[in-house]
């Protein structure tokens, strides 16, 4: 049985408690539950496929936003498409199909005080080493991308850290053809610390 974890059940009593674990819902997720997630997510109105990109915490802060799972919905960034698509209620057991993926629902999270700027993975490896045609496996955070990775977005002001390894650097993988890991690190509150620690490290 798949487990689900989502933000909405992370909404606790408690606010500090709230406002302080939120960008924490995937982290304790096995890679194959969070690839295979049957809700959808979108962030004021744009499809981001999934919450790990965006800062729930700064999102929440001082009940600043609220979960809208009311049809139909008005979301931009399905099928690559910049323009609005309306997305109507499924009907009985009929999935949803956004970007060729079934989800059992959609969930648009709207903080209207939540400035972003929304990166595709594509964006930021372009942006690591341009136009490269070596193929490439994401990770976000701890988590390995399995499949429609062009559908993902991320908030370009919560990305802490990118980083690129290459498949020769890996022992195991000598002499086979080669691809490279495109890691990206979110500004979770774990990363930040360890950034904070390595930091002070390289000071003493």
């Amino acid at each position: 049985m798949m487990l689900i974890v989502s933000p909405v059940m992370a909404l606790g009593n408690n606010d500090d408690e709230q406002e302080s674990n939120l960008n924490l819902h995937t982290q304790c997720m096995y890679d194959s539950d969070f690839n295979h997630q049957d809700l959808g997510y979108a962030v004021n109105g744009w499809f981001v496929k999934s919450l790990i990109g965006v800062d729930m915490d700064a999102m929440f802060a001082n009940g600043g936003g609220h979960i809208q799972k009311t049809y139909p919905m008005k979301i931009k960034g399905i099928n690559g498409d910049n323009a609005e698509t309306v997305v109507e209620a499924p009907a009985n057991d009929t999935p949803l199909v956004i970007n060729g993926v079934e989800y059992k629902s959609l969930v648009n999270i709207v903080a209207d005080d939540y400035n972003m700027e929304l990166v595709s993975l594509n964006d930021i490896k372009k942006e690591l080493y341009g136009e490269k045609d070596t193929p490439c496996v994401y990770m976000i955070n701890k988590h390995i991308i399995f499949d429609d990775a062009e559908s993902y977005r991320l908030d370009k002001n919560f990305v802490l850290k990118t980083e690129v390894v290459h498949s020769s650097e890996i022992e195991a993988l000598k002499g086979m053809p080669e691809f490279d890991v495109v890691r990206i690190y979110t500004k979770t509150k774990e990363n930040m610390a360890y950034l904070k620690e390595k930091n002070a490290v390289r000071l003493r």
